[in-house]
């Protein structure tokens, strides 16, 4: 049970390699604005103009290293996936705790969809693989934090901003970014995604290190109390997180 856990903890830690892809194909992006144009831009595979994903611009559209962000986040929505299975050991076995993470694993599936599909190929496609890969693990923390509002509070709070966060800014980026620009609101609704993915990882393999990793045994009580009613300096036990 402990290295399954462990191995769906480094499978969300990995997904920090998105960002490195991204970094990597926006330096030999010409022109390429990080406030102005869709993360999505990294990944067509030849030069055009795209006026609505540039917030207008007609200026002509390159990235040499689409394969580097392709294959990046392609990459990223598959450990997404791997890491809600192989960490569901961990979470309370309720319903909502279960779509909650089939929620998650959806957005990975949608993430994978706008790496096969650049959006100069297919454009559909790639905006219902865009649309899910934000909308579903939106939802997905809103409902993981409701079903752990009482035994791991922090924890909760903190699922229920990255949520709010998450479909706040998709909503901005489909209302054309305005006055930031789509770029800024579909980072802000995508980066805070491997943010969490990869900080929960680093607890949990941090936390099952040595440990039992039973039910309830991962997460640090100072880091996320669960909210019993004991008294303070008194030992509580939790089956599930």
């Amino acid at each position: 049970m402990r290295d399954q856990i462990r191995l769906g903890a480094v499978c969300w830690l990995m997904s920090a390699e998105f960002f490195l892809a991204q970094i990597v194909a926006h330096l030999a992006a010409p022109g390429h604005n990080l406030f102005l144009h869709d993360i999505s831009l990294l990944g067509v595979s030849a030069c055009g103009v795209y006026e609505v994903a540039t917030s207008g611009s007609v200026d002509p559209v390159c990235s040499p290293l689409h394969l580097v962000f392709n294959g990046g986040i392609i990459l990223h929505g598959a450990l997404i996936i791997l890491g809600a299975w192989f960490t569901r050991a961990l979470w309370r076995p309720d319903r909502l705790t279960s779509l909650a993470l089939s929620l998650l694993a959806l957005g990975g599936a949608g993430t994978m969809t706008v790496g096969v599909y650049p959006v100069n190929d297919d454009l559909l496609l790639h905006i219902v693989g865009a649309v899910i890969a934000i909308a579903a693990p939106g939802l997905g923390f809103v409902l993981l934090a409701r079903s752990h509002w009482t035994r791991t509070p922090a924890l909760a709070r903190w699922t229920l901003l990255v949520g709010l966060l998450i479909l706040l800014a998709g909503l901005g980026h489909v209302l054309g970014g305005h006055p930031f620009g789509r770029g800024t609101m579909e980072r802000l609704a995508v980066w805070p995604q491997t943010i969490w993915f990869v900080t929960l990882g680093a607890v949990i393999f941090s936390a099952t290190k040595g440990r039992s990793a039973r039910h309830g045994r991962i997460f640090p009580r100072s880091l996320w109390p669960a909210r019993t009613g004991a008294p303070h300096g008194h030992a509580v036990t939790r089956r599930h997180v």
